[in-house]
Order: structure tokens, then C-alpha cells, then sequence
């Protein structure tokens, strides 16, 4: 087996080993920008019991700049293990579990991703290695000591346990991703759109247990402070202490109709019609994937559409968050250079060029259309005609697959497809 692969473990000896050695060895002295305000409100809470919403306590823990703290407490479950000990223990252990996480996300996107058809081979393995180590904002997720990382991975194995009908497994992990970023609750829309009410029920019972302890286990002040702060987090708001939305960092709706429009109100109207317009036709496409696809490119395109979309409508999306788009901008790049989805070939043209534009050290600025772009790609995959006949052959004669799609040209139009509803 190590024999039939080692072409592949040479090329990631070749691409990894220089880029732990620049991204790991070298980055093991830096102060990181983002993990100062998660450690300083771990110690807060748990060695000082004071409110982490406070910036100005969090500057005397640590001292110097510390941007605020604005995750909801829920959040601190993850953060608490930081407290006990000094910050540059913590700075040395959180990227040891970021490279730790990227290379568990490399193995699942080279070997295990859930939504490629065939197994591994050289040059699409090639690719997400090339691709991934040399994704700029994996760099950045690394600099800051942020857990993008960490949270694209959870959303893989969400991915993968999704499909494979195990709803408590798929439920854990996208819990614990919700958990450190509230969001991606909005992933919860494609299960719920294609019928998997069952994982939709565990995954909200796992968040309301997570919830719950938080709530047991700290003050219910907490909660309290992050609801007084948490207006100053919405559309056309500066908070406390960071960047206004229109900072060319965000690259969400928000900023880009914070840079567009000449006053906070008109960037705020425009932000709210664009995220509530691209929420509906997300739902919509999604709806319409269960009724054209089967199951498993049901929830490909589900994901590939809702991913981007939490990126374009978070209040504050920046250049780091476009890790989380990791787990569908490879998959999209496999349909595009190695016709992985036959149907969507003609996309190849778009996508391609949007991954590099979100994968560059430059144009900034731009990364908001690169996204938009890969979002509008997968709405046209969910809402294109079903070609019936190349779907079938792509499946290689698989006879479920070609009875649900044939079901759905006679007009079964809410069959769901033909894999498992949990």
C-alpha cells in the first residue's frame, strides 16, 4: 500500500516539510495578533473570574494591543484549557494544533473527501496539496493564532459523517464549529432543506447541551455582557476597540456596501437586501438540488452553495475566514480541472480562476467577488436543468443512483433522492 502511494508521499514531503519548516519552526517566536484576546479572556473568566468583554481587562492581562473579545460565551468551553497556563506555552501549543489540524484537512481533501468520486490519484492529489499549502489565508490563519484551521477541518468530518448517514457524529462536529463560530448555524439549512431532519435535531440537541453547560458552568453575567455588546457586531457597526466594517480586510456584504455607500445607514440597508436575497436563493437552489440530484451531489452542492454564503454574510469576514472554504473550493477545483461532475464541466472557466484569485498574497480587495463568484457557481449547479444521461454514466452504472434520477425526470419532484434521511 506505502508502495502504491509514494508518489504522493514524496510530493507532500517535498511541499510540506519547507512550509512547516517556514509556517511552523520559524513562526514559533512570533506574537500572534488574534490568539492574545482568546487567551486573555480564558484567564479572565477561569484564573480571574472577570468578564472577557471588558477590553480594557483584557489589555492589562496581557498587555499591549489586544483586540476585543466578541465571541458568545458558549465559545470560552474551547478557550478554557488556555487558562492554566502562561501565554507563551499557549502561543507554542496552538500551532502545534494548527498544523496538527492542517495536515488531518490535507489527509481528508487528498484521500478521504467525501464528495470525490473514484479513488485518490496523483495529479488531483497533487493539486489540493499545491493548492492548500499555498492558500495565503492558511498562512494568515497560522500568523494570528486563529482557528480557522481547526474549524474547516471540523466541518469536513461534518461533511464526511453526513454522508455517510451517521447524524450524532456529523451533529459533534459541526456543534463544536458553531461553537467557536456561530455562523456556521447556518449550515444546518442544507440538511433541513434536503429532508435530513433527523441530523438537523441532533446537531441543535449537541448545541443545546453545549448551551447548557456554558450556562452551568459560568456566570449567567456573562451572557449579559456579550448581548450589550453584541449590536455594536451587526451590519454597518464598528465594535468597540476593532476596524470599521468598510476596512479593506472584511470582505463580506457588509464591507463591501460599508466602502460602496456614502453613509453607515445606506451600507446597512444594502448589506441586509443582499444577505436576505442570497439567504432565500440559497434555500431555494438548495430545494431545488434534492429535486435534480441524488443524495450524496445533493449535499455537495448544498454545501458548496452555503459555505461561501456564511463567508458574504457574516457581519465581519476576514481574509483568514476564507480557510473555512477550503472543504468545497477543492472539490469545486476537481469538477473543474479533472471533470469530476460531468454537468458542470462548463464552469471550469469561472472557478479556476476564482480559487487563485482567494489563494493570492494580493488583491485584497477582490477576494469578495472571488467568493461571490464560487457561491454563484454552485447556485448554478444546483438550479441547471439534470442531464440525465451524463449523470448516469458519471455514476458508473450504479443502479440506485440512475433509478432516483430517473424517478425525478418522471416528475417525483420531492423524492429527496435515494440515500439515507436520518
Amino acid at each position: 500500500m506505502l508502495k502504491g502511494r509514494l508518489p504522493s508521499w514524496l510530493m507532500f514531503a517535498l511541499l510540506y516539510l519547507p512550509f512547516a519548516y517556514s509556517y511552523g519552526v520559524l513562526y514559533a517566536e512570533i506574537d500572534n495578533a488574534d490568539l492574545p484576546s482568546f487567551y486573555a479572556a480564558a484567564h479572565a473568566v477561569f484564573a480571574l473570574h472577570r468578564s472577557p468583554y471588558a477590553p480594557a481587562m483584557l489589555r492589562r492581562i496581557r498587555g499591549g494591543v489586544v483586540w476585543p473579545f466578541l465571541y458568545p460565551p458558549s465559545s470560552l468551553l474551547a478557550f478554557f484549557p488556555m487558562s492554566p497556563f502562561s501565554y507563551e506555552h499557549v502561543r507554542v501549543a496552538m500551532l502545534w494544533i494548527n498544523h496538527a489540524a492542517l495536515l488531518g484537512l490535507l489527509f481528508g481533501l487528498c484521500r478521504r473527501h467525501p464528495a470525490l468520486r473514484g479513488p485518490p490519484n496523483e495529479l488531483r492529489t497533487a493539486l489540493i496539496l499545491v493548492y492548500v499549502l499555498g492558500f495565503t489565508p492558511v498562512v494568515v490563519t497560522l500568523n494570528h493564532g486563529q482557528t480557522n484551521i481547526v474549524v474547516a477541518l471540523l466541518l469536513l468530518l461534518f461533511w464526511h459523517f453526513a454522508s455517510q448517514g451517521r447524524p450524532w457524529a456529523a451533529g459533534a462536529f459541526l456543534s463544536v464549529a458553531i461553537l467557536l463560530k456561530t455562523p456556521f448555524v447556518l449550515v444546518l439549512l442544507v440538511p433541513l432543506l434536503l429532508g435530513r431532519r433527523g441530523l438537523v435535531a441532533r446537531t441543535l440537541a449537541i448545541s443545546a447541551g453545549l448551551a447548557l453547560l456554558t450556562w452551568l458552568a459560568l456566570p449567567g453575567s456573562l451572557w449579559v455582557d456579550w448581548f450589550h455588546i453584541l449590536p455594536t457586531v451587526g451590519y454597518g457597526e464598528t465594535p468597540n476597540g476593532l476596524f470599521s466594517p468598510a476596512a479593506a480586510w472584511n470582505q463580506s456584504f457588509n464591507g463591501f456596501f460599508s466602502r460602496l455607500t456614502p453613509t453607515a445607514t445606506d451600507g446597512r440597508i444594502g448589506t441586509y437586501l443582499a444577505s436576505l436575497l442570497a439567504i432565500a436563493a440559497s434555500a431555494f437552489a438548495v430545494r431545488r438540488a434534492r429535486t435534480t440530484q441524488d443524495e450524496p451531489d445533493a449535499l455537495r452542492v448544498g454545501l458548496t452553495i452555503v459555505f461561501p454564503l456564511i463567508y458574504l454574510v457574516a457581519p465581519l469576514s476576514w481574509e483568514h475566514h476564507l480557510v473555512y472554504l477550503l472543504p468545497t473550493v477543492t472539490v469545486q477545483l476537481a469538477q473543474a480541472c479533472f471533470g469530476e461532475f460531468p454537468r458542470e464541466k462548463r464552469l471550469s472557466a469561472l472557478i479556476v480562476p476564482l480559487a487563485v484569485l482567494l489563494a493570492l498574497p494580493f488583491g485584497l480587495l477582490y477576494k469578495f467577488f472571488g467568493v461571490l463568484g464560487l457561491w454563484a457557481a454552485g447556485m448554478v449547479s444546483a438550479l441547471r436543468p439534470v442531464d440525465v444521461p451524463s449523470v448516469i454514466a458519471a455514476s458508473a452504472g450504479s443502479e440506485p443512483v440512475a433509478n432516483a434520477l430517473q424517478d425525478t425526470q418522471g416528475g417525483a419532484a420531492d423524492a429527496g433522492g435515494s440515500g439515507i434521511h436520518s
